[in-house]
């Protein structure tokens, strides 16, 4: 890790970082949903607001109808492409047959 990212890690440990430098370490909610022209450094996330709802909906289905057009395996755990267990709801040697997965089965 570069030093001045260690240093920026080491600040924040310490409690000597603001609220807006602290959200880069803090772990981060599923959704988020920025305006960039007002906010270019995507600090204040409009997903809970009652006007972004409809288009973060709207958004949510279509990457949904992406990644499994595309067979993006982003979100299926790391384990579970090497071990698919019958724990695995969707293990990737399925996925990627190119058979289509549908409200939980075939």
């Amino acid at each position: 890790m570069p030093a001045n990212l260690r240093a920026y890690e080491a600040a924040y440990e310490a409690g000597n970082t603001n609220e807006i430098q602290s959200l880069f370490y803090e772990p981060k909610p599923l959704e988020q949903f920025f305006d960039t022209g007002p906010d270019p450094w995507q600090v204040d996330s409009l997903v809970e607001q009652p006007a972004s709802k409809a288009r973060v909906k709207s958004l949510s289905k279509e990457l949904d109808r992406w990644m499994v057009e595309t067979r993006d395996v982003g979100l299926i755990p790391e384990l579970d492409w090497a071990i698919p267990s019958a724990s695995s709801m969707m293990p990737l040697p399925y996925f990627l047959s190119g058979e289509r997965w549908i409200d939980g089965g075939k």
